[in-house]
Formats: structure tokens, C-alpha cells, sequence
């Protein structure tokens, strides 16, 4: 968790950009055009508007079928299903507040008013049955020696900072690409950026570390640039931010395990 407003300013351009978003969300990421799809994730309760947005409508299994990866047993795939949990955050639009607050184990969460960057991913991914708050917790008792900075493990905050997360991140879900890879197919390059993929960015390049997390949003700039569910700031709320505009990616995670042959 990141206790001290950020000293790096967006350009002008980006400001301008970023008030716009806020007054006016975009659109969601659609498909180019074509007939209506059929509704595929209808019966699970899924937004509507979802079944026109190809990398979220493939993730919705067969009628009878499981999908291949669904930690809570919903019938919902874990990436749909942080997707779904970053949407409801940026809906619920909790300010910015950083604070330690004691929390219940495992399952513990902060009050709904409140929250800070972590806290966005913390939900997203509760929303699919994963529980960082456990998970981290875990990973420390039982790899401390890549947490040499924890002294003692606290089951209220330590999940709620970026640089416990990213250990876990490494060794439990799968690594993509954080650079656009532009193809005659997809000119901007983004195609591998999907909703509910999780991306840590380096808001100070002047220092060491990484310092900021946010949730690969449902929703995008007109150039496909994908918006990043986050809370950025003091004085800021949980939303749909340009921020790759401005702030370099530096990891990016699937919530899907880690390939057993890189581990």
C-alpha cells in the first residue's frame, strides 16, 4: 500500500484526458462490428453488455459445461470473474484513504468507504474466490526468505501492500507481457491486455520499486489503449484511469496459476 501522494504530474494533455474519462466513461472494449453475439453468460447473472465483448464472452463456459479455471465455483471463469469484481469497485468508488485497520482473518476487508490501490485488486479478486489477504499471509510463513523486509507477518496490512503482493503474484499466477505487441490484426498492440489481468506500474521511475497496482479494466481509450480500474491518490476514488498514458507498466498477471514448467 502506498502511504504518500504521488509526486509525478500527468502532462496537461493527460489531465485534460483524465477529467473527460471521469465525467464521461468509455464505452466498453466491443468487438469491431459484425451481428450481435448470442447471449452467452446470461443465465450466471453477467452484465448484459458483456456478451458484446469478445475477451469476456469466450470465458463464458458452454450451457452445462465448468469453465476450466474457477476458484469460488460459481460457474464463472476467475478472469471474467475479477473482471466482474473491478467493475463493482469502480461502481462502488470508494475515496482514496490510507489507514491500518484491524481485520478479520482470512476474509477481512477494509469498510467499503475507504481503500487504497491494493484494495481495488484485493476485491477484484475476492470477487473470484481468491483471497489475497490468505494468500499472502501463506506465502510469507512459508517463503520468508523472499520477504526479508517483513519481520513479523501481519494478516491486517500485509496483503494491502504492493511490495508483498508482487512475491505472491511471481510465484502463483501467470506472467504476460507488459509491453503492446502490435500485429497486422491488432494495430494498437493491446489485444493481450484483458480485463481482469492485473498490472503493477512504476509511479516514480526515479527510485526503486514499484509502487502502484491496478485491474486491467472492461473498458478502453478509442485508440484501444485499455483503462486501468485503480485508486490513484489522495483525493482521488476508485475508477477507470488512463494511466498507461502516463505511468510505465513494469508486471502484468493473469489470475490464472503459473505454468508448472516455469516455476
Amino acid at each position: 500500500m502506498h502511504m504518500r501522494s504521488r509526486v509525478i504530474l500527468p502532462s496537461l494533455l493527460a489531465l485534460v484526458a483524465m477529467a473527460a474519462l471521469v465525467a464521461a466513461p468509455p464505452k466498453l472494449r466491443a468487438d469491431d462490428g459484425g451481428a450481435a453475439p448470442q447471449p452467452a453468460c446470461a443465465d450466471k447473472g453477467i452484465y448484459p453488455e458483456y456478451d458484446f465483448h469478445a475477451d469476456l464472452r469466450i470465458l463464458c463456459p458452454a450451457a452445462g459445461a465448468r469453465p476450466a479455471q474457477d476458484t469460488d465455483g460459481d460457474g464463472i471463469d476467475d478472469q471474467l470473474d475479477t473482471a466482474r469484481g473491478g467493475r463493482k469497485a469502480a461502481l462502488n468508488a470508494d475515496p482514496y484513504k490510507s489507514a491500518y485497520v484491524t481485520l478479520p482473518y482470512p476474509g477481512g476487508d477494509i469498510p467499503r468507504t475507504m481503500g487504497v490501490c491494493t484494495d481495488v485488486v484485493v476485491r477484484a479478486m475476492r470477487n473470484a474466490g481468491i483471497d489475497l489477504q490468505k494468500e499472502v499471509h501463506e506465502d510469507i510463513v512459508r517463503r520468508s526468505r523472499v520477504y526479508p523486509w517483513v519481520d513479523r507477518p501481519d494478516t491486517s496490512i500485509d496483503h494491502r501492500r504492493v511490495r508483498n503482493m508482487i512475491p505472491l503474484f511471481e510465484f502463483r499466477f501467470e506472467a504476460r507481457p507488459v509491453q503492446p505487441a502490435p500485429t497486422d490484426a491488432d494495430p494498437s498492440g493491446w489485444a493481450d491486455w484483458k480485463p481482469g489481468d492485473i498490472v503493477f506500474l512504476d509511479t516514480f521511475p526515479d527510485r526503486a520499486g514499484i509502487e502502484h497496482v491496478g485491474v486491467v479494466s472492461d473498458r478502453s481509450t478509442p485508440d484501444r489503449r485499455p483503462l486501468i480500474i485503480n485508486n490513484w491518490t489522495d483525493g482521488y476514488h476508485t475508477q477507470d484511469m488512463d494511466l498507461l498514458s502516463f505511468v510505465k507498466p513494469v508486471k502484468r498477471f493473469r489470475p490464472a496459476p503459473r505454468p508448472v514448467a516455469s516455476r
